[in-house]
């Protein structure tokens, strides 16, 4: 099991909640998601999470575990429609809000403040939709770190 399995493992999904409610199986699917074999079978897990977690640029409270997740799941080598499936779900809940908890984007933000090294990282050593990607997330994460690296990026 890797770091980011264990992750989701870890958490008591039951007690956060998306947008059909209950998050108690949630879990599984970012689960499904890092051990999809193809871009068809991560495509089709993609629909489980994108409007449950994320909604329309509405984010729910298991947005929180879930920015966790990602970046623990990002310390491990990840197939290319891996990553790529969740680094977009990380810039959706990175860019969405929340009117029930106006104070959520922010705490999701912080959560991924943490994980700045693994996406620099990500950008420094990955293919150009990958650094292209990762510097959108950390525009919003950290514009002054994205900016360096953009900058070092492109000397």
């Amino acid at each position: 099991m890797d770091l980011g399995e264990a992750t989701i493992r870890s958490l008591d999904w039951a007690q956060y909640r998306i947008k059909t409610g209950d998050a108690s199986q949630f879990g599984d699917q970012l689960i499904r998601l890092l051990h999809s074999r193809d871009a068809t079978e991560s495509l089709e897990v993609w629909r489980n999470i994108e409007n449950h977690v994320v909604s329309q640029d509405t984010i729910y409270d298991a947005a929180e575990p879930t920015v966790d997740s990602i970046l623990a799941a990002l310390v491990e080598e990840r197939p290319d429609h891996v990553k790529a499936m969740i680094i977009d779900l990380l810039f959706l809940l990175l860019n969405g809000g929340s009117v029930e908890d106006p104070n959520l984007s922010g705490r999701c933000r912080a959560r991924a403040m943490r994980g700045t090294w693994l996406l620099v990282r990500e950008a420094a050593n990955g293919p150009e939709w990958v650094r292209d990607a990762v510097l959108e997330v950390l525009e919003l994460v950290d514009a002054g770190t994205a900016a360096a690296l953009r900058a070092w990026l492109d000397s």
